[in-house]
């Protein structure tokens, strides 16, 4: 079975080899990277076997860092590879290393590399026992102490709080408050997230243009830097969602936001397109809140209740406003933020209504 350190071993390993086929490519820039990228998504090409999917800068920069860990988005690995083979060819270059010449061998890779993390399970020596043992190993790697679901639901939030230094966003935590960290911990272990954001395209669904003009919006003050570097967290957040157990996600979203043209049209029209592709994938369920329904007084900001694939493992529910969120730990809040999202569920358009509905608005934005 393979284990994380196996699995960032690999991630090391194939990010090296990107590395050299970028060499034999004749070292093209991040922005040539882009521009080639750019034009064969645009055309809707298929390059080397690969359906192209557009390289901005900051993601090859995020790509070809040898300190990423997994998982790795298959899409944007494999658009990189077949780009560089693109290149490679015009320059009438031989591509290397030659373990990176197929497809296949790439996506192989990439399967291994995306495994699902080993799964520890409590030992018999007793459950508060077992969880404190894991605990100072993985903070995650046991059973919750089984006492009650508020008890097991604090484990969890101290679980999260215990990893801060090794998560996969402390990179940019000097960017990250603790009540927003300890939540981004929590989803990526999660098996589904429930979410609705009255004002914004959810986290979890956003293209990198309007990712920048959301924390723009919401961070006048920052600077080009922080801007720069909270748009990368945003986008690593999304990273569950491409991973071989890929995320759930059920978001429902405002009409009015679909139609917010402060955004601007290129990057409406970009998010749109997005919102249209993933609507139809089999673990993301998009559905539109119309503007004549009521939903819209339900929560004051955005609402997620994340579940978890571990037996044992309570629901959790974030509460978000504009400069703090937080998790309630009790069974009856969560229970009520579970009721205000199955409400909305109930009040938006269904997934394929909402669907059609995505794809209106898009040809609208056309006009």
């Amino acid at each position: 079975m393979i284990v994380p350190a196996d699995r960032r071993r690999l991630a090391a390993a194939l990010i090296s080899d990107l590395e050299i086929l970028r060499s034999s490519a004749g070292q093209p820039s991040f922005v040539t990277i882009e521009r080639e990228s750019e034009k064969h998504a645009a055309a809707r090409a298929v390059l080397s076997g690969v359906k192209i999917t557009r390289l901005p800068v900051s993601t090859v920069h995020d790509l070809l860092r040898h300190d990423r860990t997994p998982p790795l988005r298959p899409d944007l690995v494999e658009s990189l590879w077949a780009v560089l083979h693109h290149i490679a060819a015009e320059k009438g270059r031989t591509p290397r290393p030659p373990s990176l010449n197929a497809l296949d061998e790439l996506r192989n890779r990439l399967e291994a590399i995306n495994l699902p993390e080993r799964v520890r399970v409590a030992s018999p020596t007793g459950p508060a026992e077992s969880a404190g043992i894991a605990m100072l190993d993985d903070p995650f790697g046991g059973a919750p102490p089984g006492r009650d679901e508020d008890a097991d639901r604090r484990w969890l939030l101290d679980a999260a709080a215990a990893t801060r230094a090794t998560a996969w966003w402390h990179s940019g935590s000097h960017l990250v408050p603790e009540w927003l960290g300890d939540h981004l911990t929590l989803e990526h272990r999660a098996g589904e997230v429930r979410t609705y954001a009255p004002h914004a395209i959810p986290a979890l669904l956003q293209t990198e243009g309007y990712a920048w003009s959301a924390i723009r919006r919401d961070r006048p003050k920052a600077d080009p830097a922080e801007l720069h570097g909270l748009v990368h967290l945003r986008m690593r957040r999304q990273e569950p969602l491409w991973r071989r157990d890929a995320l759930r996600v059920w978001a429902v979203i405002d009409e009015s936001v679909l139609r917010d043209e402060s955004r601007g049209h290129t990057t409406m029209r970009a998010q749109l397109d997005h919102l249209v592709k993933v609507s139809g994938m089999q673990h993301i369920t998009v559905q539109v809140m119309p503007s004549h329904a009521h939903g819209h007084d339900s929560t004051g900001g955005p609402v997620s209740l994340l579940r978890f694939p571990e037996r044992g493992f309570p629901d959790v529910a974030f509460i978000e406003q504009h400069d703090y969120g937080l998790c309630p730990p009790k069974s009856t809040d969560v229970s009520h933020y579970h009721q205000v999202l199955v409400r909305l569920a109930i009040e938006a358009l269904r997934p394929k209504e909402s669907a059609e509905f995505l794809r209106a608005i898009r040809s609208a934005w056309s006009q």
